[in-house]
């Protein structure tokens, strides 16, 4: 049993599914569907990339804990509805992603050491579909599952250092890891027949390894201007299957992942942010038999921000965002999109100066993706708490 091969069974189910649980049934194809840095500021305004002028502990975004001076930690996680059609069967999604964990510690004034831990590629789904068997001369009825749980994770450890008052760098390294566990199950009619049958089960499980490092830059050159940079390397992924699982360990040759992004201050209480981000996933599908990548995959976001009134302990800020953002695996030999509008806002709940100790950001997002035969539409909320304070 291979992974490839679970990859086309499923891919095979997705042509007349009667069910899905899943955020996306793009995570069929290649490694998943990649999972961007959850954090329902970022979220808000559409955002793709650095730049931000708020300090957050943001998965592989380092330079974003800049003057992050008190101890934080945050979490946060994101359900997902939505609803999605091929051809002409129909179905719903929902789903939950796993939250996103960071802690964070300042060595001084203008130095933080930070631990991250998030997903990356996101494999979780299950689509179920109806189908007969012929058994004994006699059609039988079946019902076919197809689980996907798991997928891929980065632990991080970074530090964030500002150099002098308009310019600072981070850097973050860490590892690849989590598992996933494919599992076909075959389900009869045993009404229909004299004798029963056995339900037929075949399952695998991978486990995921290897190197990523991260180094930003933030630079502020105007009080109202920030604009910051981040590569991301990559070495190879490992996927190793796990006990009796069948087959051989194979190497996916990550990208070299680029992102850009800056924001501006309008007026008091009035900013707007831009970002984009670019990586080449040609090399990643030689890893793959019958799975072919996009090439170079792009995202772009703009998005506004507007402190437009107090609320309980600080600013309640409303966002609003676009974003455009296209995935590393092809769909019948198509590019798949994924297009966002969304709207985010925060409930700052304790606040010492301009300092905020706890809070809660919300991010909703309305969009859709599309590829081939394939269409979804959905509603993504994404909910960050932050704890400070020492």
């Amino acid at each position: 049993m291979r992974l490839r091969r679970y990859t086309l069974v499923a891919l095979a189910l997705c042509t007349l599914p009667a069910g899905a649980l899943a955020q996306t049934l793009f995570n069929a194809g290649g490694l998943g569907a990649p999972i961007e840095p959850l954090n329902a500021r970022v979220r808000g305004v559409g955002g793709v990339g650095p730049g931000m002028f708020d300090a957050m502990l943001l998965p592989g975004e380092p330079g974003a804990a800049i003057d992050l001076v008190v101890p934080t930690i945050t979490f946060s996680m994101q359900p997902v509805w939505g609803a999605y059609s091929i051809g002409d069967s129909r179905g719903d999604l929902q789903a939950t992603r796993f939250p996103v964990v960071g802690l964070s510690y300042p060595l001084g004034i203008n130095s933080i050491v930070m631990l991250t831990f998030g997903g990356v590629f996101d494999q979780r789904w299950a689509v179920t579909q109806n189908s007969e068997a012929v058994i004994g001369g006699q059609n039988v009825g079946a019902e076919d599952r197809f689980v996907s749980d798991g997928g891929v994770s980065a632990l991080r450890v970074g530090w964030v250092q500002r150099l002098t008052a308009g310019f600072g760098v981070g850097i973050s390294v860490g590892t690849y890891t989590g598992q996933v566990t494919r599992t076909f199950t075959r389900t009869f009619d045993t009404l229909a027949v004299a004798n029963p049958i056995t339900d037929f089960t075949e399952q695998g499980r991978w486990q995921f390894s290897g190197p990523l490092a991260t180094v930003s830059g933030v630079w502020d050159p105007l009080d109202i201007v920030r604009v910051a940079a981040t590569v991301a390397w990559s070495g190879d992924l490992k996927a190793e299957p796990v006990g009796m699982t069948d087959g051989v360990a194979r190497k996916f040759d990550m990208p070299l992942e680029v992102r850009v992004g800056a924001s501006a201050l309008l007026s008091p209480g009035l900013s707007i942010h831009a970002g984009y981000s670019t990586a080449d996933w040609s090399s990643t599908g030689e890893g793959f038999e019958g799975v072919n990548t996009t090439g170079k995959a792009t995202s772009v976001g703009v998005g506004i921000e507007w402190e437009f009134a107090q609320f309980w302990a600080g600013p309640l800020p409303l966002r609003l965002g676009y974003r455009k953002t296209g995935l590393p695996f092809q769909l019948d030999d198509e590019d798949p999109v994924e297009t966002v509008f969304s709207v985010g806002w925060s409930f700052t709940l304790a606040q010492v100066g301009t300092i905020p100790l706890a809070g809660f950001d919300f991010a909703l997002e309305f969009g859709n993706r599309d590829a081939g035969a394939l269409s979804e539409d959905f509603r993504r909320l994404t909910v960050t708490f932050s704890l400070a304070g020492g």
